[in-house]
């Protein structure tokens, strides 16, 4: 995510809790949220007044749709979740969660080297060491081979090559722990898309656009088969036996090479649902 689509975000989730703040007399803010509102602040003062006020829109609507099906509420406390929380919400209101998006339905942006706490292992587990030091032969490759460039998009075909063999690396150890762990395919699912929570999804045409999608009731798959075909090969692809079917795009998460094999290479994907059945609310 850009700065300045994160810096978005962050305003979005101010003018959101700011509208409950000053339309809801008992609004109790939790001492992280009362900071992230101040530090946000700024970030909704420097938008546009265009964008300034389809965020209030946006946040009106949700606020009336909120109250529409919590009607008897005296006191609402709000908890803004910090990004090091580790979870898909961004805000909890008396005990719902809500994860709150601008212009984009990413479902997380997870960091290869994680895939296995990622399945449900314990970090420094057999399976956490032999994922991470599979990693690393490829990244060692990489590595020996730069030839003095510092950027990853300095050479396009070695960066091609990476991804294709991180890419193999991941479904390796995906396709091994199927076979042995009946857990890893609902593990897996629950951390990529997870659970109990409303996504919000703040859209723009001509109209402000939002979006509730309840990922509160989601059935769970009882196992996976992921796809990689080295055409696409920044691409992995999970086909869950509930229909659901999710694509992980690899990608870097800086633009500088971190040249010391003691540390990892700067790597994420980017998942996005391509198919699945979730209750959507359109207000």
């Amino acid at each position: 995510m850009t700065s300045k689509s994160n810096d978005n975000g962050r305003a979005l989730e101010f003018s959101i809790v700011d509208y409950f703040q000053r339309n809801h007399p008992n609004t109790i803010l939790s001492k992280n949220t009362l900071d992230d509102q101040k530090r946000d602040s700024i970030k909704f003062q420097n938008l546009s007044q265009d964008l300034k006020n389809r965020f209030r829109i946006a946040a009106k609507k949700f606020f009336i749709w909120y109250q529409s099906l919590n009607t008897n509420q005296k006191i609402i406390k709000i908890d803004r979740l910090r990004d090091s929380s580790g979870v898909v919400q961004d805000v909890e209101i008396n005990g719902i969660n809500f994860s709150i998006k601008h212009n984009h339905y990413a479902l997380k942006h997870p960091r290869p080297y994680s895939l296995a706490k990622q399945c449900g292992f314990n970090s420094s587990s057999t399976e956490d060491i032999t994922h991470r030091n599979d990693m690393k032969v490829v990244a060692d490759a990489y590595r020996r081979n730069l030839n003095g460039i510092k950027k990853y998009n300095e050479d396009q075909q070695l960066l091609s090559q990476l991804y294709k063999n991180i890419n193999q690396v991941c479904k390796n150890s995906i396709d091994k722990w199927c076979k042995q762990n009946p857990l890893i395919a609902v593990n897996f699912f629950n951390f990529i898309v997870g659970i109990n929570f409303y996504k919000v999804i703040v859209s723009e045409t001509d109209e402000v656009n939002v979006e509730i999608q309840d990922f509160l009731n989601i059935p769970k798959p009882q196992n996976l088969i992921c796809g990689f075909d080295p055409q696409r090969s920044n691409y992995l692809n999970f086909s869950f036996n509930h229909n659901w079917i999710i694509d992980l795009r690899l990608h870097t998460a800086s633009s500088t090479i971190n040249t010391n094999p003691e540390n990892q290479l700067s790597l994420k994907f980017d998942a996005q649902k391509i198919s699945g059945s979730v209750k959507t609310y359109n207000i």
